[in-house]
């Protein structure tokens, strides 16, 4: 018989393997939730103008779904909010604005696929000294089997 016919061979330690019914073969890469993410976003601004929060970028061997994404500003109230997804570099794959009030923060319900090194990130603009920024995401992550 030709090909991958044993299992408990060295090739099979990389990655999963199946049997087909006729033959051992590579598998095609899966997910499994593997736990839930959050991440605090927020800060208190220092000086006047814009505050950025950003998640830590997707680590490798994991692709994370996120499913919410608000940001408040909820010292001084309304102020211009901007949610992005960015991928590892700095290009958006996704902007939402909004103006919300402080009982009304900007958010987004979803669901966005993150990769290796994509990352959520809020501004609020328009902060004064001191504001206190409330920003979180969430969602779940998986780690991905070859």
């Amino acid at each position: 018989m030709a090909g991958i016919t044993d299992p408990t061979q060295p090739y099979f330690k990389d990655g999963l393997w199946g049997w087909d019914g006729t033959r051992w073969r590579k598998l095609a890469q899966i997910f499994g939730y593997t736990d839930r993410f959050r991440e605090n976003l927020g800060g208190t601004k220092s000086g006047a103008g814009q505050f950025t929060g950003a998640m830590t970028p997707v680590p490798a061997g994991y692709v994370y779904v996120a499913n919410f994404l608000m940001a408040r500003n909820v010292t001084t109230g309304p102020s211009f909010v901007t949610l992005h997804v960015k991928d590892g570099s700095s290009y958006w794959l996704f902007t939402r604005t909004a103006t919300p009030g402080v009982a009304n923060p900007a958010q987004w319900n979803g669901s966005f696929v993150l990769k290796e090194g994509d990352f959520l990130e809020v501004r609020v603009h328009d902060c004064l000294d001191n504001d206190v920024i409330e920003a979180v995401v969430w969602g779940y992550k998986m780690a991905i089997a070859e």
